[in-house]
């Protein structure tokens, strides 16, 4: 199919379902089973994520966290957050209010570190983040969308703040609100439970360089060891107890989360490795690398594609390929 500026050949492996990718408006578009799934390269919007109950809806947009019901609207002032007694001691405050004069922090959040909908509760995990990068701030925010007319409450705030921020940033387990993160020199299980209303943590260990759950109950934890390498391991968060995944020299990335794909960058060069079934794939450094849809996309150059292929990371296969047409 001959396309504006583009060229896409699907279905180029074994897979049982036709899958299309094509590169427009700065991202890579996958049709997969009926569905599409983007991946952006250039700078991306505020990420739009609404939860439904009924007629009700709880949205995050760049306005921050507003609830409907029918014609009523209600937002929540997030900025209220950044100096809250809830939240913070008097000299916590007042540091704060000294930084945000400066212009070294903002009184508005920076972006998403999680969100999910819990029965008919929706919950959101704005992140403050200070002129560095640096996070200060996570609030746990709730919508209950059963009770007519919702409003967003703010609820408190975890220990530590979350080790990969993002829209799945938030778990939920045994009925208690989680997420992974980190405390100063310790990483752990930080949860929220709403009968009680209380906040709780759980270290669960330390040097963790990299923490991602790849699911409610697992999580894939990248650490130091004593002798220069990088444990991978598969965590099980209730009990604690864990199992080596790989052993690796080099920086480890998490690339896909369903299946479990790591990206090494070591002294003998670069690889993708799938941790489920072992099979690993050469990578040239300085290749973007991202998970979608079960598959692994990989492009060049980095900034103004002219090549993206998809690829089934059980054996690295080539699924899909797109391919800047002649000019």
């Amino acid at each position: 199919m001959l396309l504006p500026l583009a060229v896409c050949i699907a279905g180029l492996a074994h897979s049982a379902e036709p899958v299309s990718l094509v590169y427009r408006d700065q991202a890579f578009v996958v049709r997969l089973a009926g569905q599409s799934h983007s991946v952006g390269i250039g700078p991306q919007p505020v990420p739009r994520v609404v939860h439904k109950s009924g007629e009700r809806f709880a949205v995050w947009d760049e306005r921050g966290i507003t609830a409907r019901d029918g014609d009523h609207l209600v937002t929540a002032r997030l900025e209220d957050a950044a100096l809250s007694p809830k939240l913070f001691g008097r000299e916590e405050i007042l540091k704060t209010r000294e930084l945000i004069e400066s212009g070294r922090r903002q009184k508005g959040p920076t972006r998403l570190a999680g969100t999910l909908l819990a029965g008919t509760v929706a919950y959101f995990l704005p992140r403050w983040e200070d002129f560095d990068g640096n996070a200060w701030l996570e609030a746990l925010y709730s919508v209950d969308l059963s009770q007519p007319r919702p409003v967003p409450k703010l609820k408190g705030k975890f220990e530590g703040f979350t080790v990969t921020p993002g829209p799945e940033g938030l778990g939920l387990y045994d009925g208690s609100v989680f997420a992974i993160t980190r405390a100063g020199d310790r990483w752990g299980y930080a949860f929220f439970v709403p009968s009680t209303g209380g906040f709780g943590y759980l270290a669960k260990g330390s040097r963790a360089e990299t923490v991602a759950r790849l699911s409610n109950t697992i999580a894939l934890v990248v650490e130091q060891s004593d002798y220069g390498t990088r444990l991978v391991k598969r965590f099980h968060l209730p009990s604690g107890s864990s199992r080596l995944a790989a052993e690796v020299r080099g920086a480890v990335k998490l690339v896909s989360a369903s299946p479990p794909v790591i990206d090494v960058d070591g002294p003998q060069g670069r690889f993708l490795r799938n941790l489920d079934s072992g099979a690993e794939r050469q990578q040239a450094r300085g290749t973007p690398v991202v998970g979608i849809a079960r598959h692994v996309l990989v492009w060049t150059p980095r900034d103004n594609p002219d090549l993206g292929i998809l690829y089934d990371p059980s054996d690295w296969s080539k699924v899909a390929e797109w391919k800047r047409s002649p000019r």
